[in-house]
């Protein structure tokens, strides 16, 4: 296979967005704790963070427009691989016709306003990323994929193909929950193995691989806390999607002096 140029991004962006809120208290407790320790590690990286809480759909378009705006106003984009933007997502989410949907604060996912209220991500959050070539887009999405009209087989859902230069990292499988404890002070399963394996990175193994390792280390976590009750249910197994051109590693440039 031919060598592929790695590239260090030198200009980072993110938005992070938390919807715990959820109106029949089906709260995703540890959503604000997953935004706050993605955006301390994010920022370590040197990214610039934009990161909010409990939006309402409102807030979700105008906030991914607003950071499609910042992104597409930067002069250097043409530098090759030199932007890496991250997009993270943790709420409720479902799939319906093949589509995967992220549902604002304060709306309830099985609810008849759910469908007409919520985001889609091809058509409403991707298309905001810039798809440039080459450089990296990354979207994080710690929802359930789970069809709220369907109630029959989980597997039988389409998957999404990412656009050229990004990367669309699922904390679970298409048709699956995702998994999330009830505290606050805990993080998702996703995102507790995702900081973990992005605080202990290297600089040295590209992005696409970290994302890899923490799939494996988030199936175990779930494993290890199903075995403590007895759950014999599948474990959520994060899956990710690629289009990528080229290898790309994340470094702290302070580190390097």
């Amino acid at each position: 296979e031919p060598i592929q140029d790695v590239y260090a991004p030198r200009s980072k962006y993110a938005l992070l967005i938390g919807n715990r809120y959820d109106p029949k208290r089906k709260d995703i407790a540890p959503a604000h704790k997953n935004v706050r320790d993605i955006k301390e590690v994010l920022e370590y990286y040197e990214f610039k963070v934009r990161d909010y809480r409990d939006l309402d759909a409102l807030g979700m378009a105008r906030v991914l427009a607003e950071f499609g705006a910042e992104l597409r106003s930067k002069g250097d984009s043409a530098l090759p691989g030199s932007v890496a933007v991250v997009f993270y997502f943790c709420g409720h989410g479902f799939q319906s016709s093949g589509r995967n949907y992220l549902v604002p604060a304060g709306v309830d996912p099985s609810s008849e306003k759910a469908l007409s209220s919520s985001l889609r991500l091809n058509e409403d959050i991707l298309v905001a990323l810039p798809q440039r070539y080459p450089g990296i887009s990354i979207a994080l999405i710690d929802a359930c994929r789970t069809d709220p009209m369907i109630r029959r087989g989980v597997d039988d859902f389409n998957q999404i193909a990412a656009p050229e230069g990004m990367l669309v990292f699922f904390a679970t499988r298409a048709g699956r929950p995702a998994l999330a404890p009830i505290s606050p002070d805990r993080n998702t399963f996703f995102v507790g193995a995702l900081v973990d394996v992005l605080r202990e990175a290297n600089g040295v193994t590209p992005i696409d691989d970290l994302f890899r390792i923490a799939a494996i280390e988030c199936q175990t976590r779930v494993k290890a806390e199903f075995d403590k009750v007895k759950l014999t249910i599948p474990p959520q197994f994060p899956e990710s999607t690629g289009n990528l051109r080229g290898r790309f590693v994340i470094r702290n440039r302070q580190l390097e002096l």
